[in-house]
């Protein structure tokens, strides 16, 4: 925290403290993480790169795990050469596209184009650049300099349709604003005949119906965007869902439930959050049947229902289920996020066991406060005044 308030000084001195206080666990993999980052965030090269060093050496597969944070500490301390040393020393690791990603976007907030472009040219294989490329595309769009970002949009992966798809849409928009309707309905035809040709890889086409669904809500366009989501899920009802596939658990269907609520299609997110459910065992096969990976969804899956009002269903799953304290948490919270305190208040004092109430009432109080949407001043205070039956 000192390093990045630009006291290197201050940071240095912390850091060999702690070096001190950690003696005798030099040889743990977090231990040597933590201080090849720290170092790299203080801009000291020599002791950074002496830490890095162990960690290459003894904990060769944690690595990739911390190339990320490291880099980044060092294009933070405007150590520029050596975040990209990392980058260029490491072509195969799992994390290089975050890594990329993640200095990318520190240089495009510092404005620094050239070595955003100069970063992005450093990898093989274009699909690490994809990232950063979409960064790129949306950072011309704010310069509004549709052909850069339209230059950017050439060069994605032939893989990324979906970045390409976003990009298109974007810079149509873009289009639209300087007073250009041929070129951004040139772009939105191009974008949409993308979308057409994806129609056998169902995931891709459901995603893809998401984003331009949400490119015709931007434009007002409710009952187009409203198809395009019932033709998203259509899809989406048609994926193998016992093959692992990468992204969120029940993505694309998290976005076609957001699309429809936003276009005020509340029948039709029902629908969805209803299949989700429906698809969870399956999806459990294709982790392995890993617990923690589907306990971590149901929770998703209730908070959505409590989004769109229905408080019932979502107790009606949350009793169901054995082990329910994330469960009633997520309740908690996407109520207190709504602002709602008072039926918060009282839902929690009526339907949540004891043992559960006073970490529910913690969650509430979080999503009141990280919404800015609390009906009062101290969401704590209000707990303390008015649920004398949870001290």
């Amino acid at each position: 925290m000192q390093a990045k308030a630009g006291k290197q000084a201050a940071s240095l001195k912390l850091i060999d403290q702690a070096k001190i206080l950690l003696k005798n666990y030099h040889d743990y993999v977090s231990v040597i993480g933590k201080l090849a980052e720290a170092y790299a965030y203080a801009g000291n090269l020599e002791e950074g790169s002496r830490w890095f060093k162990l960690l290459k050496e003894n904990h060769k597969d944690s690595l990739p795990f911390m190339l990320t944070d490291v880099a980044l500490g060092y294009a933070t301390a405007k150590k520029y050469e050596m975040a990209f040393q990392l980058v260029k020393q490491h072509p195969d690791s799992s994390e290089l596209g975050k890594t990329i990603h993640s200095v990318g976007m520190l240089l495009l907030s510092r404005g620094d184009i050239e070595r955003a472009l100069e970063l992005h040219s450093i990898p093989d294989e274009k699909w690490w650049q994809d990232d950063l490329l979409f960064e790129l595309v949306k950072w011309s769009i704010k310069q509004q300099q549709p052909e850069k970002a339209l230059k950017y949009a050439g060069q994605f992966d032939p893989d990324s349709t979906r970045l390409r798809v976003q990009s298109l849409l974007k810079i149509a928009e873009l289009h639209q604003t300087l007073n250009q309707p041929l070129e951004a309905e040139k772009l939105s035809q191009q974008a949409h005949e993308l979308i057409e040709a994806a129609r056998n890889d169902h995931k891709l086409f459901a995603e893809l119906q998401t984003d331009w669904a949400a490119d015709q809500l931007r434009h007002k366009n409710v009952k187009a965007a409203q198809g395009s989501l019932q033709a998203a899920l259509k899809a989406a009802r048609q994926i193998n869902y016992t093959k692992s596939f990468s992204g969120d658990f029940y993505h694309p269907l998290q976005d076609i439930f957001r699309g429809q609520v936003q276009a005020g299609d509340i029948p039709g997110a029902k629908e969805t959050l209803s299949f989700a459910l429906e698809v969870l065992p399956q999806m459990k096969k294709a982790h392995g049947g890993f617990p923690v990976y589907i306990s971590n969804l149901k929770p998703d899956i209730v908070a959505c229902y409590v989004e769109i009002g229905d408080l019932k269903s979502a107790l009606k799953i949350t009793n169901a289920e054995k082990y329910n304290d994330s469960c009633f948490s997520k309740i908690g919270e996407t109520l207190g996020r709504k602002g709602d305190f008072t039926t918060a208040l009282e839902w929690c004092q009526q339907s949540v066991p004891d043992a559960m109430k006073a970490n529910v009432l913690i969650s509430i109080a979080r999503g009141a406060i990280n919404a800015g949407k609390c009906d009062c001043d101290d969401p704590f205070q209000r707990i303390w005044d008015h649920a004398p039956w949870a001290i």
